[in-house]
């Protein structure tokens, strides 16, 4: 027998984003008559019990209260700790993906103009705001960038682009040279090793130096590359709980394919995109859309990892929180660029704390609708 449920206390519902929504939506769509004291759920907490057994979402709400009842639903079966529980329902809603978003310059060279860019509105495109679709209950995904979040390739980006510019006499580079030439690729990084040393660059001897980068990174792969300081236990952690992976990568997909196949580490993740994987990277927030949807996951229960201002600005121009790491290869100082969480080590990323921004992601989008 169903009954209204307006008389229950807001208790009953304990882990909903808002007691009044809740009671909104009970009392217009009716839950199922409890005899036993139910049980209760955060965000936060993994249970094996549910407050109510889900009620269907029904085909018509009075319109008076239509938007104010489907909000509601929509909020409770979008938190990620409720959204496992529940079986696989239909939602009214379309995913849309971001407009084209243009590469916007590094940070390397202009350090005193960080917080103008990060803040002038033509820098951060229109982000896109992630709705629920059909395969929203997929398991969580954490999307990694790959140079400096997942692998130290420090030591060997090093030493191969000093090897190619040493054919033309230019000066070698060092580690702190290194953030400003990073992020775009192997072409972009000799172009700009070139403009550091404020040398002229033809496309010939682009072309030239490109193919000996190429040569000497790839016969000493995988050199002194190695995966950051607990990665494997993260991994092996997030895992047990369920959750998937995937990389998104400005490198070209001939290297990063070969570090990661050499490292051993290929078989961990269910999808790899690269700079020349698609016409566009990040921070171009479709970069990490497509990168989700070739992983088999859902934008609204998806987040990145990054070190840099491409990985953070990607994630947000895509709708989903970001985590940066500080121990990178980033040229501005992290909490600059207002990532969602900080973590100095890969012990601080728990299956709790996932959970955690995916709740707050899924709540950031309700409220962005």
């Amino acid at each position: 027998m169903v009954r209204s449920s307006s008389g229950i206390s807001s208790s009953d519902f304990n882990g909903t984003p808002s007691s009044r929504q809740s009671r909104a939506v009970r009392s217009e769509v009716g839950t199922p008559s409890i005899r036993s004291p139910p049980c209760t759920f955060s965000a936060r907490r993994r249970t094996n019990s549910s407050a109510v057994e889900p009620v269907p979402i029904p085909s018509f709400i009075p319109s008076s209260t239509y938007e104010r009842a489907t909000c509601a639903a929509l909020t409770f079966i979008s938190l990620a700790s409720i959204r496992q529980k529940l079986p696989a329902i239909s939602l009214p809603a379309v995913y849309t993906p971001p407009s084209a978003n243009e590469s916007p310059p590094r940070l390397a060279f202009a350090r005193k103009t960080a917080g103008d860019l990060l803040f002038d509105p033509a820098f951060r495109k229109r982000k896109t705001v992630p709705t629920p679709r059909e395969d929203s209950l997929s398991a969580p995904l954490v999307v990694f960038d790959l140079d400096g979040t997942l692998i130290d390739t420090a030591p060997d980006l090093i030493d191969s682009l000093n090897y190619t510019i040493e054919a033309v006499g230019l000066a070698p580079v060092t580690f702190d040279d290194l953030t400003h030439l990073v992020g775009q690729g192997v072409k972009v990084m000799i172009q700009r090793a070139f403009e550091l040393r404020r040398e002229p660059l033809d496309e010939v001897t682009a072309a030239k130096l490109f193919d000996r980068y190429m040569e000497h990174y790839q016969e000493n792969m995988p050199g002194k590359s190695l995966p950051y300081t607990g990665l494997v236990p993260c991994l092996d952690r997030l895992e047990a709980a369920g959750m998937r992976f995937a990389i998104c990568t400005n490198k070209g997909s001939q290297l990063a394919t070969l570090l990661m196949d050499k490292l051993e580490l290929s078989h961990r993740f269910a999808a790899m995109t690269c700079g020349d994987t698609f016409a566009f990277r990040k921070p171009d927030g479709r970069h990490v859309l497509q990168t989700v949807e070739l992983a088999g996951g859902d934008p609204l229960n998806a987040i990145m990892v990054g070190d840099s201002i491409n990985d953070i600005l990607a994630a947000q121009n895509a709708g989903v929180p970001a985590v940066a790491v500080t121990f990178g290869y980033s040229d501005v100082a992290v909490d600059q660029l207002n990532p969602d969480r900080i973590i100095e080590s890969y012990a601080d990323l728990t299956p709790d704390m996932v959970l955690e921004l995916l709740d707050r992601g899924a709540e950031r989008s309700r409220l962005a609708r």
